[in-house]
């Protein structure tokens, strides 16, 4: 484990690190001449190897090590961890102070910070092993302010003295007030160890936060002009001007020339004589002043649209415009060029932007608002001045309106107020201006009010006598629309001669162009409807396909069958409930009832569906009561479910449970069918479950059937859409596929393709196209538009159901307890085995108490083997993949962590406890507690306090011994409870589920009990629930009935069957 820090120590990044000290290092205390080594210190060899788990392009060594003296607290003579997944604190009566400690690790220049910033910001948290501290993700938020900054071109060409005293070309920032508002919250957020270096020998950090991350924000944007010139899309960089270097012939001509080369270069050193560089910089100082000036103005200029007063009359017939009974035909109303509109300038409050005052009354300062801007210590008049001229600058109009003595704005025509929609604006308000613009185009709806739309008539469902299929033709038409009304092609002529980019329709202002309005017309003329699959008709009522030759699409107007079908589709409340199907043992909850028919809706008409319902929703039982009915419906065809081993076990016990008459099969293991026995094994079933790792493999005897469907578990393992398993699962035919996953697929928008192009093939493109269209325009420029088409597509194909929605709340229990079901390794299966002929041979001849201890030293023992092997052989090996139930465990804890909740885990064996704390803290990354036997109640209490305050930095998890933390605590802030091994005493196993299910409670709790399927936790398990109405009176006394059993009944109770595993 190594905590990786980061600190800024002459201008450089330094990259250190803290891991658990081991016995010498660890008895370290501070001296009284110098600093001391910190005990923590994991050295730059450890900080090269965790710097290498990165994507980063270039290769960290230990070579460049340099050490640094970190002022970190102290009690007494023994510094703090920074994390409890370090060590714990010293227990000391002396007071908290900062102190000196030397550090190893390694300097970064500025490229090298960027690159493995950006690289940890990409696995923050995914890392085995290696943790970023809170110093470390605060600089990733640098980097984020420094990309916005080019991004929005807020950066300027100017110059800097560099600690030699020599003059250096430099690309700085442009501080507007929003931006120095936010590096203030930046600063006030920084941790203190990010400034906590210094040289060695040096004093205690003076330097302002503010100032520390504003120097690291203004070397990042230097770096990243300097060496990203040119424009790429995927990270949003825009190129420098290349007017600034414009009459470059010679690099040693003038000092201008020299710092414009400069700027380019790697080195960034001016040459020259002392007294012209000094009168160079005082050039550059000048140049900008002005731009200094309105930065530090409580106000800014703002440029507001205003548009023309509406007629006071309007005709009637101006009204109908569109309408094929009107004798007038709109031209009238379709004429507002004359009419003119205005740009008003306004001095707007910086801190409050809703203070607007005009620049007429600000030149005379006239009235209260324009007072207090003259109170605000700033020459409003100079600011005024120099803010018009900079947009004079952007806007040609705006130097116009310059020639009056006091400029209040101008006004211009439609086309000019498309102009300044269009163009002006926008670079206003990159150059940091204010703009005001109309709601009607801010709110984006009547930016494409001409646009295209499909008409398709079917008939209704009650006038048929076979069910529709979306593989059946049916026709359509097109027509063209303006602010949503059809028109004819003599509407379209009509707009044509208007030539005007801005119309008022029926009292609203809509947006077209001569071009859209030509392409409108060829549209109109040449593109006739025709006949399409239903399924082509869904690819465009969803923006799926691409249908408007450059035209704004407005979508599907259908009626009949295919009219429902849509409606049901984007809505997903419109879909009737389906009752429960008979053979399913078991009832679904409201929500989940309505789950299971948008699955039936979604498969009826073969398109993929994504339950993406929160753990503990119910997927499975959704999904199996859809099997279920499908095959109560006459479908003979078997369903394919592939997941990861660990769950293998719990689908087979789950269908067993809720749907005893599916026969159900696992594929897996070296004995599994083959070729045409597979095929007419899988025929006998009706559902075939197999894992991700043998769908590549065994890809041949999968595709040589049709399946009546394929449904992925954990669907987030085929993500990454050119892996074997991923490309497999996509080969396999069937009618309809489905896919279950925990996580909120639609947040991960490069995760998507791969899932929907499973469910949906072609719906959103290939991956290339999925990357043009959606990918860097999401990713990269955030752009809405994107954003909302892909949402429009994706949405009525993923239904995600969350505990914490009220509709959810209502339907479910206070507590809900559910099974976990896992398998043993082989190496466990070998152990397990091994310990039970040990048992059998000892049983032949033991009597009385000595019986007793074999039977109770043998549960103990496969207890263990079936929790991990290092628990049972106590060898300190290594845990990841050598256990099923941990791998389970894991898998699941990764996703409530995810999900923001909290959990308790409980094992009846101090030392599983203990390597699960160590375990779950390499694979989460985070802090994880574990309270035992031998806790201090001191340290106790400590730990329950933090773990109910919560907060980002409590621990998620919290690892308790059955014994310690089974009775006593209220450990509230958990809504998940795992018993790891089972005690076999249900009374002792509820009162460790109400540490967190107590008064206090204010959500539902999940709690999860883990079974080893083939084995005696099994066993034991059935027995238990085969007599829960007298479970107290047999078990009460904890294991100690099982010593009662004959040798036959526990030979039946510990055998290991062959189901129990699977590698």
């Amino acid at each position: 484990m190594i905590i990786l820090h980061g600190a800024l120590l002459d201008d450089a990044l330094f990259l250190w690190g803290e891991s658990p000290p081991d016995g010498a290092s660890g008895r370290v205390r501070r001296r009284a001449d110098r600093p001391s080594p910190y005990p923590y210190d994991a050295g730059a060899e450890a900080v090269t190897r965790a710097a290498r788990e990165l994507p980063i392009a270039f290769r960290p060594t230990a070579r460049r090590k340099a050490e640094a003296t970190a002022w970190l607290p102290t009690r007494g003579d023994h510094p703090l961890p920074s994390s409890a997944l370090i060590g714990e604190s010293p227990e000391s009566s002396e007071p908290l102070e900062t102190a000196p400690w030397v550090v190893e690790g390694i300097s970064l220049s500025t490229g090298e910070a960027l690159d493995l910033l950006s690289g940890y910001g990409q696995r923050a948290g995914m890392l085995h092993g290696v943790v970023g501290g809170p110093d470390l993700r605060f600089w990733i938020r640098a980097v984020r302010l420094a990309g916005s900054l080019v991004a929005r071109q807020r950066y300027l060409p100017g110059t800097e003295f560099d600690a030699e005293g020599k003059l250096t070309a430099r690309w700085r920032p442009v501080w507007i007030t929003e931006d120095l508002r936010y590096l203030d919250d930046l600063a006030r957020a920084m941790p203190a160890a990010a400034r906590a270096l210094v040289t060695n020998g040096g004093g205690a950090p003076q330097r302002p936060s503010v100032k520390v991350v504003k120097r690291f924000v203004e070397q990042l944007v230097d770096h990243i002009v300097r060496t990203h010139r040119e424009p790429e899309a995927e990270d949003g960089i825009i190129s420098v001007s290349a007017s600034l270097f414009a009459g470059e012939d010679s690099p040693d001509s003038n000092v201008h020339d020299r710092w414009l080369a400069a700027l380019r270069a790697e080195q960034p050193a001016l040459r020259g004589k002392e007294n012209e560089l000094q009168d160079f910089e005082e050039q550059i100082r000048d140049w900008r002043k002005p731009l200094d000036v309105a930065i530090r103005a409580p106000f800014r200029l703002c440029f507001r649209l205003e548009e023309p007063a509406p007629p006071r009359e309007e005709p009637r017939q101006k009204r109908n415009f569109g309408r094929r009974n009107g004798k007038a035909r709109g031209r009238e109303a379709l004429r507002p060029g004359q009419r003119r509109w205005y740009v008003r300038y306004l001095l707007q409050g910086t801190d409050d932007p809703s203070l607007l005052v005009p620049t007429a009354d600000a030149w005379i300062l006239r009235g209260r608002k324009a007072a207090a801007l003259q109170r605000s210590g700033s020459d409003v008049h100079q600011t005024l001045l120099l803010s018009l001229a900079q947009a004079a600058g952007v806007c040609p109009r705006i130097e116009m309106s310059l020639r009056s003595r006091k400029p209040s704005g101008y006004s211009l025509d439609a086309r000019g107020a498309h102009e300044f929609l269009t163009q002006t604006a926008p670079a206003l308000e990159q150059a940091g201006f204010g703009t005001i613009l109309p709601e009607w185009w801010t709110g984006g709806s009547t930016r494409h009010r001409l646009s295209v739309r499909a008409r398709v008539r079917t008939p209704e469902q009650n006038e048929l006598d076979y069910e529709p299929r979306l593989d059946e033709t049916v026709s359509f038409d097109w027509e063209v629309c303006l602010a949503g009304q059809p028109l004819s092609g003599r509407d379209l002529e009509d707009l044509a001669r208007l030539k005007e980019p801005l119309q008022r329709v029926r009292g609203h202002w809509v947006q077209t162009s001569v071009e859209e309005i030509h392409a409108a017309l060829e549209f109109y003329k040449n593109r006739r409807g025709g006949e399409v699959t239903a399924r082509e008709i869904v690819r465009m009522a969803l923006g799926a396909a691409d249908t408007s030759a450059g035209i704004h699409f407005e979508g599907v107007r259908a009626t009949g069958w295919l009219g429902a079908m849509l409606e049901r589709l984007t809505d997903k409340n419109a879909i009737e409930p389906l009752a429960t199907p008979p053979g399913f043992t078991g009832a679904l909850r409201p929500y989940q009832e309505k789950g299971f028919a948008w699955l039936e809706f979604l498969r009826r008409w073969e398109l993929g569906a994504c339950l993406a319902d929160d753990m503990g929703l119910g997927k499975t039982i959704q999904t199996l009561a859809l099997i279920e009915r499908e095959r109560n419906h006459g479908e003979d065809r078997p369903v394919l479910l592939v997941c990861p081993t660990s769950v293998l076990a719990n689908w087979e016990r789950e269908a067993a449970r809720f749907t005893p008459n599916l026969r159900t099969v696992i594929h897996h293991g070296p004995q599994r069918e083959k070729g045409y026995e597979f095929v007419a094994d899988a025929q006998d079933h009706a559902l075939v479950l197999t894992s991700y790792a043998l769908v590549h493999r065994d890809l041949e005897d999968l595709r040589s059937m049709r399946w009546a469907g394929v449904i992925l578990d954990e669907a987030q393992n085929i993500k990454n859409p050119d892996t074997k398993q991923s490309m497999a699962v996509r080969a396999v035919m069937s009618d309809y596929r489905a896919a279950l996953t925990g996580t909120p697929v639609e947040n991960h928008v490069g995760d998507l393709w791969s899932i929907m192009d499973f469910l949906n093939p072609d719906f959103l493109g290939s991956q290339e196209q999925f990357r043009r269209d959606f990918l860097v325009p999401i990713q990269a420029h955030r752009d809405p538009d994107a954003v909302e088409k892909l949402a429009h597509i994706t949405k009525p194909f993923i239904m995600r159901r969350l505990k914490t929605d009220r509709a959810i709340i209502s339907d479910l229990p206070d507590k809900l307890e559910m099974k976990v079901f896992c398998t043993l390794t082989g190496e466990q299966g070998a152990l397990y085995q091994r310990v039970v002929d040990e048992a059998e041979r000892k049983l032949e001849d033991a009597e009385g108490i000595e019986r007793r201890g074999v039977i109770l030293a043998t549960l103990v023992k496969l207890k263990q083997v079936c929790n991990h092997p290092a628990h049972f052989l106590g060898d300190s090996s290594s845990l990841p993949k050598r256990s099923g139930k941990l791998t389970r465990l894991t898998e699941m804890l990764e996703e409530v962590t995810l999900a923001g909740d909290r959990t308790l885990v409980f094992t009846q064996f101090a030392e599983m406890g203990k390597l699960l704390q160590e375990h779950l803290q390499d694979e989460l990354g985070r802090e994880i507690y574990f309270l035992h036997g031998g806790t201090p109640k001191k340290r106790r209490d400590q730990m329950v306090e933090r773990f109910q305050a919560g907060g980002s930095d409590a621990p998620p998890v919290f690892v308790l011994s059955l014994k310690a933390g089974g009775l006593g605590l209220n450990l509230t802030g958990a809504n998940h409870v795992f018993h790891f091994d089972r005690w076999w005493n249900p009374a002792v196993e509820n009162q460790a589920t109400d540490r967190a299910f107590r008064i206090g409670q204010t959500r539902n709790v999940q709690v999860h009990k883990f079974v080893c399927v083939g084995t005696l936790e099994e066993r034991i398990d059935e027995m238990i629930e085969r007599k829960k109405s007298i479970a107290e009176d047999i078990v009460g006394t904890g294991e100690q009935w099982i010593t009662e059993l004959s040798n036959a009944e526990l030979r039946e109770v510990f055998s290991l069957r062959t189901d129990a595993v699977r590698d």
